[in-house]
């Protein structure tokens, strides 16, 4: 490429157009222009293989993604037979027996004999000789 000159604005005295561009800024810019132009300038064959190399890629693009039908089946395989365990499937744990409420209800049955009778048990004696006090009592 050419070499890159340093610009300078002029005075309007020193070569400036009607427009205020100075006539060195408008030769680096026609010298900037034409070593673009040369750089691009690329036989027929390269731009062939620019277009086909870029053709490919939006082809690649647009067609969709191949699904593989092994992976397909195989995942609805999966999700059905987890279906199937998680419906069909009985709970393998045994229900175990509750030992307190049994308790519990003997010693409901307990309470409501104890509520029966008419004294606790432990003053039986006592109520026995309760009874032979009013007897005498009774016949005096």
């Amino acid at each position: 490429m050419g070499e890159i000159k340093e610009i300078h604005r002029s005075p309007a005295s020193d070569g400036e157009n009607a427009d205020g561009i100075s006539e060195d800024l408008k030769e680096a810019l026609r010298e900037f222009r034409n070593s673009v132009h040369a750089a691009s300038d690329r036989p027929g064959l390269f731009w062939k293989k620019q277009h086909e190399a870029i053709m490919v890629g939006l082809n690649d693009r647009c067609t969709p993604p191949k699904r593989r039908p092994v992976l397909l089946w195989g995942s609805a395989a999966l999700v059905v037979l987890m279906c199937c365990l998680f419906f069909f499937v009985q709970n393998s744990k045994a229900p175990t027996p509750d030992l307190a409420a049994g308790s519990d209800q003997n010693l409901l049955i307990e309470v409501e004999r104890a509520l029966n009778q008419s004294s606790p048990t432990a003053l039986a004696p006592a109520v026995f000789l309760e009874n032979e006090i009013e007897q005498a009592d009774k016949k005096r």
